[in-house]
């Protein structure tokens, strides 16, 4: 079986039952639809455990685990200048630079757009501002959440004169 679950402990998923008995199987899987559709953020684990009680020692074996998650896509089109921590999930090498602001201040992060589409397009969506939570007992785990969206609109001008544009 597969104990899976959020470093944070909810949920805590075990596999389905596939096998002879309770939650034992020599194929086992878990499914999570969680209501509203969010899971709960972070690193999340899935470990074997063998299926017990247990009259001697098991036997010796190896697990595989796959994982499937569908997210949101990131906009390639769009930076800043604190990158996006979410990004780290699939580029360990992404740009990352989080800004602390203390109780009843404010920060100013610059955004750039870098439009791909040809002039007088338009081009929208969201801007999603992140809270990261860092060192979090007892063991030193990271998270972060969406705290807001800012929607963006705006329209693709024409390249000065001089400049290069893409095809």
């Amino acid at each position: 079986m597969f104990d899976t679950g959020a470093n944070p402990g909810d949920p805590d998923l075990a596999s389905a039952n596939f096998g002879p008995g309770p939650l034992c199987s020599t194929t086992a899987s878990v499914f999570y639809d969680p209501p509203g559709g969010t899971v709960t953020p972070g690193e999340w684990f899935a470990l074997p455990s063998e299926c017990g009680p247990y009259a001697t020692q098991g036997p010796a074996g190896t697990a595989t685990d796959a994982m499937v998650a569908q997210t949101k896509a990131f906009d390639s089109t769009v930076s800043s200048t604190t990158g996006d921590v979410w990004q780290l999930a699939v580029d360990p090498s992404a740009p990352n630079s989080p800004i602390t602001i203390q109780p009843g201040h404010s920060a100013e992060v610059n955004v750039t757009f870098t439009p791909s589409a040809g002039a007088g397009s338009v081009d929208e969506g969201n801007l999603y501002v992140d809270v990261v939570t860092d060192d979090i007992p007892p063991y030193h785990q990271f998270s972060s959440s969406e705290v807001a969206a800012i929607p963006y609109s705006y329209r693709v001008g024409k390249a000065a004169k001089g400049a290069k544009s893409k095809s």
